[in-house]
Order: C-alpha cells, then structure tokens, then sequence
C-alpha cells in the first residue's frame, strides 16, 4: 500500500503548477510514510532484535507524520507573520 501512495503522491506532485498545490499534492506520501511505518511496527512487534527499528516506527507513524503536515498545511492565523 505504501507504494501505491508513493506512486499517486509523485504524479500529482508532478502534475501540480505552483507551490502551494504541490504541498497539497504531496499529501498521499505523508500517508505512504505512515503505512510504511505502520507495516515495520508490524513486522517487528514480537522481535526483541529489531526493538530500536520498532520504537522507531512507532514514533514515526504516531507522532511524525501526521503533525508535520498539519504544521505545513495550517494558515497562519492573521496578525502573525
């Protein structure tokens, strides 16, 4: 899954003009980069080998993602430059 949205995040980015639509556009790799951190915590979860790449992706798939593009995507309220 996190290909396909790696994929579809490409080509619209690709076939976005301006700068505000491309970030708009890069939306579905923000979701590729969950569901690729999603799948590592899966396959890690009971690997006490793997426990730094799973603490990893947890943190990456809880608490990178979706904050990042929300900062990104929020307009500033007026009055603040």
């Amino acid at each position: 899954m996190a290909g396909v949205l790696t994929a579809i995040g490409g080509i619209s980015i690709g076939a976005s003009a301006d700068k505000p639509r491309r970030l708009f556009a890069a939306i579905p790799l923000g979701f590729a980069a969950q569901q690729a951190a999603e799948g590592i915590v899966w396959l890690t979860i009971d690997n006490p080998a793997h426990a730094t790449l799973h603490r990893a992706a947890v943190k990456i798939g809880c608490f990178g993602v979706s904050p990042a593009f929300d900062a990104l995507l929020r307009k500033k309220p007026p009055g603040l430059r």
